[in-house]
């Protein structure tokens, strides 16, 4: 007989059986479906797209691992798979996951709070999308099994909580640099008793560095760079007997540096540069560890500590812009794994003013440098011999300003391997040594603004690498060597301010590459050599003051070169831009040509089909404070060789380099789009490309306000700009549709109804004299509204500023924004050619900034750490865009000292492109030129400009980029400019013939 209680035992076992059968058969189900939703998330062109789908088990799915009892998903590894999407919601579906690797993808919008279910979760990586924004979710700090997360790299915001560390007791890895995180670091961070790795860098924390720090024992690395962290370093940081990298550089710290931090043994690398950290460092520790100690950039004082010659394993020391004083010590050959050495900018000395360098000789032992720099110290002294046992993998060497006297010792020919060798502006004597010539791997060799003397020995064509030579202001004399056309390499040559006393070489040019040529201010004679015209690189900058041209009657009165040599006659020089400061000419025939920078009228390296600037005609420089001038000029002569202020080039009001545009367009705006529409609007922008973009944003508002649909802007041509360019040829059509979707709905044309229609004649054309300047909502609303909803159409013309800014709703606001920083982005052609302007003008790699990865897209210039540090002060330069083009001075109606030819001019200029500003003129009181300049309503003029910069404090070699071009006047105005800041460069000298090509004509496509 059976047994009633076996049988029912026997039963229940079966279902509990089968249940979980079920069971795991659900959360196998919900896997598939939380990663087929995170699948349909993403682009369709990706690996997954094939890959995961249902006719195969979700375990065997591309990056995904599962358990095998029960069978769950339990790793999901995405990383590097050029995703584009967003991390679906379904993610927390997933409640086996233990790991979530999606860094080096493009993932957009927020983390979702859902990750929070994971319970089971211990290392989350999202590092390196760029797309990710708002908060990290509040239940992902309630995760307690988490170890590592990494978010770095994206645009991430919010704060971090009070409590964060109340259920992350595991917590080992937390790296969230390079986002937007703003706040104080919680005071309770200290209870993340295990973190090993607590990386805030690049984001917006403020406040002090919270105490409890001290209590995470276990912490190796500690990242709090680029923040806005304030007060004195706690002492409590001397606590982490385990740090190996202590990063805290550019803030905005105070007080002394804790000698408690030179007591960690294990630490490896210690940044606190760019801070205001003061006092001195304690010379009585040991810290045998340390790999990389930069203090640059503080107010440090007292002499170099002597602990640091004891760091042997030490390879970075960088201690410039201090205030360091005392003897550069001879200990420091003790580290023989030095690889760069920076003591600039500081208060240090030598042994005696006629001693040689002693601390030079003791770095013989340092095999491993390869960069010295001691620039701008008084150091005084003579450079020894021994400067031929320094290690020959020596690739830079400063010595800039440092009084050095004596001649250059003839060893120096034995720095076989040295690319850049700066002893400027010292007080060198003696002839340049012929061993100079060994340096076959030279590339930048200064040895300007010293006494020396003798001959340019021919040696110095023996560098076939050489870019730059400067050799100017000293006392050389002789010819010109000949040889100079063997360095086929080289883009800059000064030998202005010497003695030099030969014709200009017709070797010269030969020089393909050449972009900058001084020969001013030299005992130079004869005529200009034929075939100048001829030069291949069409962006040359020569320099010739002072140059003593032959006579026209010893060359003939038939001798038709003298045109092109002198007075540019009808002819024009193709391919360079010559300067001709102080022309004089023998016979005094041709005094008029003094002081003029020769150059086409009105234009400032312009093109013209091949050329740059050409001659057409000869203009007297125009100056309106000489008196000014005269002082600008010696005060920026006495300015030289001072050392900049430490803040000089640091934005003053430090928010200002965390902002960012007030939209998102990750989100749309508010607004939302209609339901039905109005109608469509046209535009048709004028101006240049700043004047266009402020029209196409312009009306994207106006559109979205007046419920219309938008057609692409056109852009007038203007006889100005001569730029025929349209929508499609400057930004991305479909880009700029996209982005704007969800606000307001972009056509390209016309419906077919519409087009047939002629505008004007029913009353649907709106130029700049129907809508006011700064125009208010009400405006649009009132008048163009009703004309858009009879008609159907409205087309505006011109719309140049016609919208104001205040008031406006916000969200009216965030739209236009959005437009102008999200929606219009340069096509690649642009963004290709931008990118090599931004290598070019800032000389070296430097960190991305945010700004440049908007405009230049996939051209952005990447740079890696070693590239960056290398960088560093090394990429200032200014930007200037003068507006003092033609239409806008003549628009002014101010006057600018060029006499009667400047006023008939203008006013004729008028007459044919401002004629509603003619006509207005013509019934109101006239406001005197004078009164126009007391209210401010006057364009700066070059001169202006120059003057502003040098009551600044900006330097004279300090250099500039300038934007834009056509300066009205030409070479007159910008000889008064170029006499106080000569460095200036344009698009033209910056990029090559081919590389500028497809832009020639198109002035608003490279601006």
């Amino acid at each position: 007989m059976d047994n009633p209680c076996f049988n029912f035992l026997s039963v229940l076992l079966i279902q509990c059986f089968l249940g979980s059968l079920a069971i795991t058969a659900a959360n196998l189900t919900t896997d598939q479906s939380a990663l087929l939703e995170f699948k349909d998330s993403l682009n369709p062109n990706t690996v997954l797209a094939n890959n995961w789908t249902t006719s195969t088990s979700v375990c065997n799915w591309v990056g995904v691992s599962c358990s095998s009892n029960p069978e769950r998903v339990t790793s999901l590894n995405l990383q590097n798979m050029n995703l584009i999407g967003f991390i679906p919601r379904s993610i927390g579906n997933l409640t086996r996951l233990k790991e979530v690797h999606l860094g080096g993808n493009s993932l957009q919008g927020e983390i979702p709070w859902e990750i929070g279910n994971l319970f089971n979760l211990e290392i989350f990586s999202a590092e390196n999308n760029g797309g990710l924004t708002g908060g990290i979710p509040l239940s992902m700090f309630n995760i307690s099994s988490l170890t590592k997360l990494y978010l770095f790299n994206n645009s991430l915001s919010g704060g971090l909580p009070d409590n964060m560390c109340n259920h992350l007791s595991k917590l080992e890895v937390l790296h969230i640099s390079l986002n937007d995180v703003t706040g104080h670091i919680p005071s309770s961070i200290g209870e993340c008793s295990n973190l090993q790795d607590l990386s805030l860098s690049a984001n917006r924390f403020n406040g002090t560095i919270p105490r409890s720090i001290g209590n995470l024992t276990s912490l190796k690395e500690l990242s709090l760079r680029e923040n806005d962290l304030t007060g004195e370093i706690p002492w409590e940081i001397g606590n982490l007997y385990s740090l190996e990298i202590l990063a805290a550089q550019h803030n905005r710290l105070t007080g002394p540096s804790p000698p408690s931090i030179f007591n960690i043994s294990s630490l490896k690398e210690i940044s606190l540069q760019n801070n205001s950290l003061y006092g001195e460092i304690p010379s009585t520790i040991s810290i045998t560890n340390l790999e990389l100690l930069k203090l640059w950039g503080n107010n440090l004082s007292g002499n170099i500590p002597n602990f640091i010659s004891n760091a042997s394993k030490l390879s970075t020391l960088s201690l410039e812009e201090n205030s360091f004083s005392g003897l550069i010590p001879n200990t420091l050959g003790n580290l023989r794994f030095l690889v760069r050495l920076s003591l600039a900018s500081n208060n240090l000395i030598t042994e005696t003013s006629t001693h040689e360098w002693s601390f030079l000789s003791s770095l013989a032992n340092c095999r491993n440098l390869r960069y010295l720099n001691v620039s701008f110290n008084p150091l005084k002294g003579i450079l020894p011999s021994s400067i031929s046992n320094l290690s020959t993998s020596l690739n830079f060497f400063y010595a800039s300003g440092v009084k050095i006297t004596g001649s250059i010792p003839r060893e120096i020919g034995n720095l076989s391997n040295i690319t850049t060798l700066d002893l400027s502006h010292n007080e060198l004597s003696g002839s340049i040594p012929a061993t100079i010539g060994r340096l076959q791997n030279v590339q930048a060799l200064n040895l300007d603004g010293n006494q020396l003397q003798g001959s340019i020995p021919p040696s110095v064509c023996d560098l076939e690498r050489l870019d730059t030579l400067s050799l100017g202001g000293n006392m050389l004399h002789g010819p010109i060597p000949t040889c100079l056309a063997n360095l086929t390499s080289l883009r800059y040559l000064y030998l202005d301010s010497n003695k030099l006393n030969s014709i200009i070489p017709l070797t010269l040019l030969s020089l393909n590459n050449i972009l900058e040529v001084d020969l001013s201010s030299n005992f130079l004679n004869g005529s200009l050599p034929l075939g100048i015209e001829n030069l291949k690189n069409t962006n040359s900058l020569f320099r010739m003051k002072d140059y003593h041209i032959r006579s026209s009657d010893s060359l003939g009165a038939n001798d038709p070169s003298i045109g092109r040599r002198i007075l540019g006659a009808d002819n024009y020089w193709n391919s360079k831009v010559v300067l001709l400061h102080g022309l004089k000419d023998d016979s005094g025939k041709f005094n008029h040509c003094k002081g003029v920078y020769v150059g086409k009228r009105h234009s400032w390296f312009r093109r013209n089909e091949d050329s740059v600037a050409y001659i057409h005609e000869e203009r007297s420089t125009v100056q309106m404070y000489g008196r000014l001038l005269n002082l600008a000029s010696s005060a920026l002569v006495e300015k030289e060789f001072k050392q900049d202020s430490l803040n000089f080039w640091e934005e003053p009001y430090w928010k200002a380099s965390k902002w960012k545009p007030c939209a998102d367009r990750k989100y749309s705006t508010s607004l939302g789009k209609p339901e039905k529409s109005n109608g469509y609007i046209m535009v048709s922008a004028n101006g240049g490309l700043n004047q266009q973009r402020v029209a196409i944003c312009n009306a994207v508002a106006v559109a979205s306000l007046l419920n219309a649909n938008l057609v692409l802007p056109k852009f007038l041509y203007s006889n100005v700009w001569k730029d025929p360019s349209q929508f499609g040829d400057i930004y991305q059509e479909d880009y700029f549709m996209h982005i704007l979707k969800d606000d307001l709905d972009i056509v390209k044309e016309l419906p077919p109804h519409l087009k047939s229609l002629d505008i004007e004649a029913i009353g649907s054309l709106i130029t700049d004299a129907d809508i006011a300047k700064e125009a208010k909502l009400n405006d649009y609303v009132s008048n163009v509204l009703p004309l858009l909803v009879q008609n159907r159409v409205v087309h505006f013309l011109g719309f140049g500023n016609r919208l104001g800014f205040d008031p406006l709703p916000p969200d009216l606001q965030r739209l236009r924004c959005k437009c102008n920083f999200h929606a219009l982005k340069f096509v690649p052609k642009i963004q290709e050619v931008g990118s090599l302007l931004i290598k070019r003008i800032r000389k070296y790699y430097v960190a991305q900034r945010q700004l440049d990865k908007q405009l230049l897209g996939d051209f952005t210039p990447s740079i890696s750490s070693k590239e960056h540090n290398a960088a560093i002060g090394s990429s200032r330069y200014l930007a200037l865009h003068l507006r003092f083009e033609e239409d806008m001075v003549a628009y002014s109606l101010c006057y600018f000292g060029g006499g009667e030819y400047e006023k008939k001019e203008l006013e004729a200029y008028r007459e044919i492109h401002f004629p509603l500003l003619i006509k207005r003129l013509k019934n109101s009181k006239p406001v005197s030129p004078v009164e126009l300049r007391k209210l401010g309503r006057c364009p700066l003029t070059p001169e202006e400009a120059a003057l502003v910069l040098a009551a600044l404090g900006f330097k004279r070699e300090t250099y500039i980029y300038l934007a834009g071009s056509h300066i009205y006047g030409g070479s007159s105005r910008m000889h008064p400019f170029t006499s106080l800041y000569p460095n200036l460069v344009t698009k033209e000298t910056l990029l090559t013939p081919s590389e500028l090509a497809s832009f020639r004509n198109f002035s608003s496509q490279v601006f």
